[in-house]
């Protein structure tokens, strides 16, 4: 008597093609999905080192905008318009013109008029760093990217020139305005994504309205 067995597996050869087609056809929308997510992230990266820069021009602006107001306020002109209220050389006419902002941290100027009360006013602090490059970032208790608390990818130079043609910026003065009353300025952000370097860069000029 001859026994029949009616049940067949799988060969060796037929699994390995079942799970070469298995694997075949994962492998397209894994790697649309990890494209994605790097794509994701660097369109993050890219979106938060565009708002630090325009920070980065806005907190110089804020610094302008204030020393003019002094200007007006004490009616002298104690506070010329790039005047560093940290009590360093005047915006854009220091040795290396980079600068750091720490938004965390802001100076006091005495707006006083000649005989009268204090008028204290509160505007961002500078400081000339040429080393700024390399000092990343920190999201602070606030969340907002100081320089203490827990660091990010980014670092952040303010380049300063007063006038505009002055080193490092080397940018062409306006001709039609004097040019100690013109200033440029450039944000530059940097950061590392896969180990590849990134930056972010914003230019933009400002002038002495008073």
């Amino acid at each position: 008597m001859r026994i029949e067995n009616s049940h067949q597996g799988f060969t060796l050869i037929e699994t390995i093609v079942a799970f070469a087609v298995l694997f075949g056809a994962l492998v397209g929308p894994i790697a649309l999905i990890t494209h994605g997510l790097s794509k994701a992230r660097t369109s993050q990266n890219v979106l938060v080192a565009a708002n630090l820069a325009q920070e980065g021009l806005e907190l110089v602006r804020a610094v302008r905008e204030n020393n003019n107001l002094c200007d007006i306020l004490n009616q002298q002109t104690a506070y010329q318009w790039n005047n560093n209220p940290a009590g360093a050389a005047p915006l854009g006419t220091g040795s290396n013109n980079l600068y750091t902002f720490n938004i965390a941290s802001t100076s006091q100027i005495n707006c006083k008029p000649p005989g009268g009360s204090d008028i204290l006013v509160t505007t961002p602090e500078p400081t000339e760093d040429p080393d700024c490059a390399t000092k990343p970032l920190k999201l602070d208790t606030n969340q907002r990217y100081a320089y203490s608390g827990t660091p990010t990818p980014f670092a952040r130079c303010i380049t300063i020139c007063v006038p505009p043609n002055a080193s490092p910026c080397n940018a062409t003065n306006d001709s039609d305005i004097p040019a100690s009353d013109q200033m440029e300025i450039i944000t530059t952000m940097s950061w590392k994504e896969f180990d590849q370097p990134r930056s972010f860069i914003l230019r933009e000029r400002l002038y002495n309205w008073r």
